[in-house]
């Protein structure tokens, strides 16, 4: 297996703790992010542990799917690829569109890593046995199983909304899984649990976001990063 992984949204909070992770067991790890003051800065922590490859930060707005296309080329023209963790996740307190014209929540969580993947497939198999890890949610729980529109109808609830696109995703990874069958490429879905990152303490407080009973149980359930990302 190739020793380069690449993390998406990758300078704080989970992506962050599992890019040092992989770098302790010897990955050079790209961490991809929007903001080059934090991406500077993640580079030096994981720079800190690192056991093998020199890490990097690639800018990139993934809620924009041509800066995923963009992002895809220059990954796969960087040379061998082991393995690719999809962190990135967003949610959102009322309907967004992004610069494509899809509904935020749907483009950041699903449609932005299924593309990258999908971009990256080649890449992938040519250099197996290499390995596909999808951050999924417990979010997918509150998700109306329902995908013949890409906005059905009814009022926005992000967390609702949070998992729906993460149900997607889920449903894509496993359908991936089967595809990818025998060829080397390794597919899994991971749900960190209720990790207490920047995005979970402020959209999980926030009453546009979630429900009453979900803000009050949140400070109890909240993990830290390193439980989060130490598995099972």
């Amino acid at each position: 297996m190739s020793r380069r992984a690449i993390v998406t949204a990758g300078t704080g909070g989970i992506g962050l703790e599992t890019a040092k992770g992989l770098a302790r067991h010897g990955y050079g790890v790209t961490v991809v992010g929007r903001n080059a003051e934090r991406g500077a800065s993640a580079v030096e922590e994981i720079a800190a542990v690192a056991n093998g490859g020199a890490p990097r930060f690639v800018a990139a707005d993934l809620a924009s799917l041509d800066n995923v296309r963009a992002l895809a080329a220059q990954l796969a023209a960087d040379g061998p690829l082991g393995v690719l963790v999809n962190n990135v996740g967003a949610m959102f307190a009322q309907r967004q569109r992004t610069v494509d014209g899809i509904e935020a929540s749907f483009a950041v969580n699903h449609l932005s890593p299924y593309l990258l993947t999908e971009l990256l497939l080649d890449r992938l198999r040519a250099d197996a046995p290499s390995r596909i890890v999808n951050v999924s949610s417990a979010a997918i729980r509150t998700a109306r199983r329902t995908f013949d529109a890409v906005e059905p109808p009814g009022g926005y609830y992000g967390f609702h909304w949070y998992g729906r696109a993460k149900l997607a995703n889920l449903a894509y990874t496993v359908h991936l899984a089967e595809r990818l069958r025998g060829t080397g490429v390794t597919v899994f879905a991971a749900d960190p649990g209720g990790a207490a990152t920047d995005m979970t303490d402020g959209t999980m407080t926030s009453p546009k976001i979630v429900s009453p009973p979900l803000r009050l149980l949140w400070p109890l359930v909240r993990r830290t990063f390193e439980r989060s990302t130490a598995g099972p």
